[in-house]
């Protein structure tokens, strides 16, 4: 079936003992697969008759990572590094092989914002996901043979999340957390309607 390989660089920023700035974290990455997989657009191609089912003979991709701290509410030596902390990531793929060939999502997460509570989070963050173009082009051609085989509003275009959530640190060894969800397009068309999410979650360490 293949095999599955990553690369990643990455470089740390005001991470040493002496450094005084805010910290931050940036990595670039790749993957590759050397497995076989299918041709999106050529499995619709088939199904009318325009063509065979093809194959590419890997899937690679790229993506990008950061976190970094925006601002300290005390100073370095704060145990609880009460601030706020931005994070964001990219990433891409061939949309001729795969479901997603473009995503990006970021957020903002604040470290002690409530008094008294220095150890609970708050964070906003929103994710956006680009389905295959040649997906599209494949069922838009299937459309074009056979009209109304894909309604419009089944038609692949992306789905997107927008996310607030809450974490309490109640003891040492139990935290608690409050997530809202608004999913925009899910399961990457406008066939399903759009959802609220809601999650009650709990940790406990041993």
């Amino acid at each position: 079936e293949g095999e599955l390989l990553y690369g990643e660089i990455g470089y740390r920023l005001n991470q040493g003992k002496d450094d005084t700035g805010l910290p931050g974290n940036f990595k670039l990455g790749a993957f590759y697969d050397t497995g076989n997989f299918v041709d999106v657009q050529s499995v619709f191609n088939a199904s009318i008759g325009a063509a065979q089912v093809s194959f590419h003979p890997n899937t690679y991709g790229l993506y990008f990572l950061a976190d970094q701290t925006l601002y300290r509410e005390v100073g370095k030596e704060d145990p609880a590094r009460q601030g706020l902390v931005g994070f964001f990531r990219l990433t891409g793929a061939p949309p001729d092989r795969n479901l997603i060939q473009f995503g990006v999502d970021g957020g903002l997460v604040y470290k002690g914002l409530i008094p008294t509570r220095d150890y609970d989070t708050i964070g906003l963050a929103a994710s956006y996901l680009k389905i295959s173009n040649d997906i599209r082009a494949g069922q838009e051609a299937v459309n074009a043979v056979v009209p109304g085989f894909f309604p419009t509003d089944t038609l692949v275009d992306y789905e997107a999340v927008v996310e607030l959530s809450y974490k309490a640190q109640m003891t040492a060894w139990w935290t608690m957390i409050v997530d809202v969800q608004r999913a925009i397009h899910p399961g990457g068309s406008a066939a399903i309607p759009d959802a609220w999410v809601f999650i009650l979650a709990a940790t406990l360490r041993f």
